[in-house]
């Protein structure tokens, strides 16, 4: 049996990503586009798709958490998915974060305060999720209005 090829456009995109849910994601994306290249090399489409299925949010709008766990380990029985726990504990906590840091707008003090953790935490996570502290604050008085 021959080795799966990648298309280098792909590999490129694979090297352009972010992964802020360390190897265990990038290994993830990378399952999921062999899969869905069905024995052909691997090309931009698939790691498109592939990554698109990975960074999907949780949306409570579309499922329940019973269904969302279902869908998970239905991922997993298939082999599209290596680590359900850790891609739900990583989901949810995005989405935690997310939120916190919208009603807080921004003040990390108050997220930790209200998610049990210290401040470093909040500025670690925050960073990890690629959320940014100050963009979800509202603007102070003191800064110029944007110019038009």
């Amino acid at each position: 049996m021959d080795s799966p090829a990648i298309q280098p456009e792909a590999l490129a995109l694979l090297q352009d990503l972010t992964w802020p849910g360390n190897v265990r994601q990038l290994e993830n994306v990378v399952r999921q586009a062999l899969l869905l290249s069905r024995g052909y090399p691997i090309g931009l489409e698939h790691v498109q798709q592939a990554d698109a299925r990975a960074r999907r949010p949780v949306s409570t709008a579309e499922h329940t958490f019973a269904s969302y766990c279902t869908e998970l380990l239905a991922r997993a029985q298939q082999g599209e998915l290596a680590d359900a726990r850790a891609r739900m504990i990583e989901d949810v906590e995005r989405e935690l974060f997310t939120r916190a840091c919208h009603l807080a707008q921004g003040n990390q003090v108050r997220i930790a305060r209200w998610l049990g953790i210290t401040r470093t935490t909040v500025r670690e996570k925050l960073v990890h999720f690629g959320l940014h502290a100050a963009s979800a604050s509202p603007p102070r008085p003191s800064a110029p209005p944007p110019s038009r």
